[in-house]
């Protein structure tokens, strides 16, 4: 199984787990977004691919991508719940994935 396909079956499972109204995934090229989320339940994430950066730090950025676009299903907007729910999706997807945070850096940190 890739690495896509760990994560989009994870990112569907979690949904369902948090009832969240997830009508598809998709993996695509986008030109200035790493991610976006319909009010219609329709996400299209961009993985990273730069390879200059390590293959964990690229998943890490993509399982917070993925849980950020989730989280918008539930809060359409920026507020403090939506950043207190997108960390706790990271956390929970990142278990999911069976992805081990040690150190300094939070797999949970938010973008702004």
């Amino acid at each position: 199984m890739t690495w896509k396909d760990e994560l989009l079956s994870a990112a569907r499972e979690l949904s369902q787990k948090e009832n969240l109204s997830l009508r598809s995934i998709t993996f695509e090229s986008l030109k200035r977004a790493q991610g976006l989320c319909s009010s219609t339940g329709d996400i299209k994430i961009k993985l990273h691919t730069n390879r200059l950066m390590e293959l964990e730090v690229r998943k890490f950025h993509d399982v917070r991508t993925v849980s950020h676009e989730l989280a918008h299903l539930k809060h359409f907007n920026h507020s403090e719940a939506f950043w207190e729910y997108q960390r706790e999706l990271c956390k929970k997807l990142s278990s999911l994935l069976g992805m081990k945070v040690s150190g300094s850096y939070s797999i949970a940190g938010s973008y702004r």
